[in-house]
């Protein structure tokens, strides 16, 4: 869902997306599935800050977004759920 002056509107059926003035919605998932498939990968919130040129306290911030988004208490939690709801993938 898009929170856009708050009211709701669907968006891919399973994440929810606050629109943030110069931070377009669409990259924001993006960059937030991006941090998950490195969670699910077992990287830690500083190296996944170095792969993906952010601050470490940026990682923090949309880990705590994913967790709010999927209802996850923990890293591993919302890893499962977005392995369940088809959201990240493992490859190899």
């Amino acid at each position: 869902m898009i929170w856009s002056s708050g009211i709701p509107t669907p968006l891919c059926g399973h994440a929810l997306v606050v629109h943030h003035p110069g931070y377009p919605a669409e990259a924001r998932l993006v960059v937030e599935q991006e941090v998950l498939q490195h969670v699910a990968r077992g990287l830690a919130n500083k190296e996944i800050a170095e792969v993906i040129e952010r601050l470490g306290e940026t990682v923090q911030a949309h880990l705590e977004r994913i967790f709010q988004k999927l209802g996850a208490n923990d890293r591993m939690h919302a890893v499962t759920i977005a392995l369940q709801r088809g959201i990240i993938r493992l490859d190899g």
